[in-house]
Parts: structure tokens; sequence; C-alpha cells
């Protein structure tokens, strides 16, 4: 499926379409596609955009799909869509027929995508916080276990004054809390629902985005439809995160 197949008539170039694919990457989205729709699906339904029974068959293809993905962990091994959500609606259409197309309704792919980037980036923030975790509660341990043992500390690659070997683990507590603390801002800076954004000035659809936001586990709506389809400062903020914990772990 192509978003853009209908502006051209001819066969596209291979290297063209390996180039604007982005499948590759972002299958890794599926749960948050799939969950980010059904929510949408139920939140059109009870505002009556939606009929019981369009609202029952999109459900039912969209956790037709989820058993399908769960089923196969190489789901995506073989599949040539331009994008997991042109694949998720591809699917649909197979499950449930022409219906499938009112999954568009109301939404664009931009409040859509920035939805699930954000889902993931909470995920993954809450993921990388829980190894630190285990990871400064070994750093404990073992400063703990050799509270007495002395080495030389370095400055400038030259040894300068003895230390404490627990001393030296403590130092890379402090910069793992650190990271702990700003991993949890990123959490923060991401933890806010585009979807009611549209494209980028809102939808004409009554939906509830407060009911929607506490359905997907945000904490809030975003305040600006067209700030919040276009930010991915919260992508930044969790890369430079990841890069600082890194950096210290290079150190250790």
């Amino acid at each position: 499926m192509k978003l853009w197949g209908g502006r051209f008539e001819g066969r596209r170039d291979p290297l063209f379409e390996k180039f604007s694919e982005s499948f590759s990457v972002d299958h890794r989205l599926i749960e948050y596609d799939l969950r980010v729709n059904m929510a949408y699906v139920r939140e059109l339904g009870r505002v009556r955009v939606l009929t019981r029974s369009e609202v029952s068959a999109l459900t039912r293809g969209l956790e037709a799909i989820d058993r399908y993905v769960k089923r196969n962990p190489r789901w995506a091994a073989n599949e040539e869509s331009e994008d997991v959500h042109s694949w998720v609606e591809a699917r649909l259409e197979k499950e449930i027929g022409p219906i499938a197309g009112k999954l568009r309704t109301g939404r664009s792919r931009n409040d859509l995508v920035a939805t699930e980037t954000r889902l993931y980036v909470k995920d993954a923030a809450r993921g990388l916080q829980k190894c630190a975790a285990m990871l400064l509660d070994s750093l404990l341990h073992q400063a703990r276990l050799h509270k007495t043992a002395i080495l030389p500390g370095y400055t400038h690659l030259q040894p300068a004054q003895p230390i404490l070997f627990a001393h030296y683990l403590h130092a890379y507590f402090e910069m793992l809390m650190r990271d702990v603390e700003r991993l949890q801002e990123c959490y923060g800076r991401a933890d806010e629902l585009p979807m009611g954004a549209g494209a980028l000035a809102g939808t004409a659809y009554p939906i509830d985005r407060l009911r929607l936001a506490r359905e997907l586990g945000f904490a809030r709506a975003a305040r600006n439809s067209l700030d919040v389809t276009s930010d991915r400062d919260f992508v930044c903020d969790v890369v430079f995160a990841c890069s600082l914990v890194l950096v210290h772990l290079s150190r250790l």
C-alpha cells in the first residue's frame, strides 16, 4: 500500500522505494499502532461517529492482527509495505473488507504517528530506568563488600591520590542517578496525548481527548495541535539521555 501511489502511472524505481520506506524501522511500533487505533475506534463509537457494528468490526479486525503478530515473531520479515501504518490498514482490509477505511475517520497520520512515538519513548525510558536501577543496586552492593579496599586515583592519566574503591563506585552511582532523573524528565515530556490534533488543526468530531489520554495512559492531552503534531523534542531528549548513559558506562 502506497500513500502516494495515485500520483504515478509507471513503476517506481526500486532505489526510490527503498529510500522512501520506513517499515524496516517502524514495524517495531506495531504494538502501539494497534493500541492507539483500538482506543480511537472506541472513542469514535462513544461519540456516535461510528455505529456499534462498525466499532465491533474494526475492533475484531485489529484484534485479529494483534493475534497474528503475537503468534508470528518474524511477521515483518517478508513484508514490503511503505510503513507499519500502511501495513495495518491493508491487513485490516483483508480481515474485514472496505469498512477498514473508516479507521482513518477524523484522524491524520500526523497525530497517529506522534502518539505512537510518544508511547514508544515512554516505554523505552521506563525500561532504561529499570536497567539503571539494577546497576545502581549492584554498585552499592560492591561498595559495601569492599569498604576498606584502596586503589590509586588518577588525574590526567597519572596516579594522584589513594582513594577507597567504595568511593570510586559511588562516583558512578552519582552519575547513574543523574541519568535516572534525566530519563524521568524524558518520560514526563513525552507524556502528553497528540491524538485529536489531526494533521495540524484538530478534528471536527467531538472526541473527548482527556478521556482518550487516560485510556492510553497519558498524563494529559497536548494543548496546541500545531506544536504537538510536529514536535520531536522528546525523541532528541531520550537520545541525549542514552548518549550520556553510554558516556558514563564507558568510564567504568
